[in-house]
């Protein structure tokens, strides 16, 4: 059995010996919070045990344990992290959220937002009937696909150049 887990008060078969303060308490934390520092509490005292005023131990058993609590510290600090990066995306969820809502029962009450947040009223869409007539060009309006051939294509092309060239005299 490694020294450091025989410094830690285990024994070959386990158990604690009774002469060294237990750092685990009996009664474990209420909050989330308290056992996260209990936990990291305990990390670093087993680092510190296991590393000895800084001096990483020489025995593969010794160094296996070390770096499996390091990683476990880093994965829980990790952890945390991420907890707070996503609570804090959701704080800015909720403000994109309620900005959009704003948005939207400005737009239906016939305002819009500019940038300040000034509410700026709308310009009134024209009626059909103030619109100018728009000339449809043949073939504008269909839908579908056509045939054409080339010769077609060629034919309506330079007479097409031709009516622009003379246009332009």
């Amino acid at each position: 059995m490694d020294q450091a887990l025989k410094d830690l008060g285990v024994v070959e078969d386990g158990t604690h010996l009774e002469n060294v303060t237990p750092i685990v308490p009996a009664v474990m934390p209420a909050t989330h919070e308290e056992r996260l520092r209990l936990t990291q509490q305990v990390r670093l005292k087993m680092m510190d045990e296991l590393a000895p005023g800084g001096k990483v131990p020489t025995d593969k058993d010794g160094v296996k344990m070390l770096l499996d609590t390091m990683k476990d510290f880093d994965a829980q600090e990790l952890g945390v992290m991420r907890q707070k990066t996503d609570d804090n995306n959701a704080k800015k969820d909720q403000i994109v959220a309620a900005a959009l809502l704003e948005l939207a029962q400005r737009q239906g009450s016939g305002s819009v937002m500019r940038i300040d947040g000034a509410p700026v009223q709308r310009a009134a869409i024209p009626l059909d009937s103030e619109l100018p007539d728009i000339e449809v060009v043949p073939g504008e309006l269909d839908t579908g696909s056509h045939t054409i051939t080339y010769s077609a294509m060629q034919n309506r092309f330079s007479r097409d150049r031709t009516n622009l060239l003379e246009n332009d005299k």
